[in-house]
């Protein structure tokens, strides 16, 4: 892909932006935000997921949270198989179980399991290295404050015929039940 930047004379920058990038390290791809944005959309982009529609970082956070899921299946039917056998038997000596021996079952799963985990890391540092939990905390928050002033706007209202004390009570009162939600 052409970087989208433009040179001096106001066309466009003929180089190649960085992997999953949309400039050039000359028009800001060399900057950490950029570069942890891009890594996700050549990731995502990797994955066949181009559809500008796609917001990479929710794509991102559900893969993250399917593969953790995924992980915890594999372990508890992992910590199943060995409860049944005991450790050595489920995982170095030979098993058997209603469907016959179980040792290869057994190993698929246990690297099965350690596949997702890593994945599922994988799709973590992929994440911090967006800034996807800042952006949902900054989201978080800008809820909350919506939440407040309408709030605010309701108990205000006249119409409520609240006093001034208890017009003025009201933020703490929001704030203790925002947190506690």
């Amino acid at each position: 892909m052409r970087c989208r930047g433009k040179n001096k004379t106001g066309s466009q920058c003929k180089r190649d932006a960085i992997r999953g990038g949309l400039v050039c390290a000359s028009h800001g791809g060399s900057a950490p935000a950029v570069k942890a944005k891009a890594a996700v959309r050549a990731e995502v982009t990797s994955w066949g997921l181009t559809d500008e529609k796609v917001d990479p970082g929710e794509t991102l956070l559900r893969l993250l949270a399917q593969s953790a899921r995924r992980a915890q299946v594999y372990a508890v039917e992992l910590q199943a198989k060995v409860d049944e056998f005991g450790l050595e038997k489920a995982t170095v000596g030979v098993a058997f179980g209603e469907g016959g021996q179980m040792g290869e079952y057994i190993r698929a799963l246990a690297q099965l399991e350690a596949d997702e985990r890593d994945r599922c890391a994988n799709f973590s540092r992929l994440a911090l290295a967006a800034g996807l939990e800042e952006r949902r905390v900054k989201l978080a928050e800008q809820q909350g404050s919506l939440i407040t002033d309408f709030l605010r706007a309701v108990m205000g209202d006249p119409e409520l015929g609240l006093t001034a004390e208890q017009r003025s009570a009201m933020p703490a009162v929001i704030r203790r039940h925002l947190h506690a939600a």
